[in-house]
């Protein structure tokens, strides 16, 4: 790029910051001195480790990573709570089942003891009225 060139696009950028506009990318790209091409061809690996958009391209990797692994715990996490919800109705059900079988029992033994009370109630009216000669 001729001293010409430069001055040109160094004019033009001030034109740019007080307009506020953003360059466009092919002008990025001459401001920088590559093509487009070659800015996506060239290894970024001659940057060294504080190369920013190397870095900048590992954490949005990163990020999509953990959005993902978030993404798939809220999930499980849903179907979790459902399950300790769907488990939680059960054992109210077997409680009150317990509570309705408990209530049945005493019930059986109040009907047993009755059952039995009347039995023995009518052995003795039969033997009464054995004894007294109308059976």
């Amino acid at each position: 790029m001729s001293k010409k060139e430069a001055i040109a696009e160094a004019k033009k950028l001030e034109d740019l910051k007080i307009e506020g506009k953003k360059m466009t990318e092919e002008e990025e790209y001459r401001n920088a001195g590559i093509s487009k091409e070659e800015a996506e061809t060239k290894p970024h690996g001659d940057r060294g480790p504080n190369d920013l958009e190397e870095q900048i391209r590992v954490l949005k990797k990163r990020n999509a990573e953990l959005m993902g692994i978030s993404k798939v715990h809220r999930i499980l996490n849903g179907e979790l709570r459902q399950e300790v919800y769907d488990l939680k109705m059960k054992v109210h059900g077997q409680v009150k089942l317990e509570t309705q079988i408990n209530g049945q029992k005493s019930i059986i033994e109040e009907l047993t003891k009755d059952n039995q009370r009347l039995s023995k109630e009518i052995d003795n009216y039969v033997d009464r009225l054995r004894k007294n000669g109308q059976l």
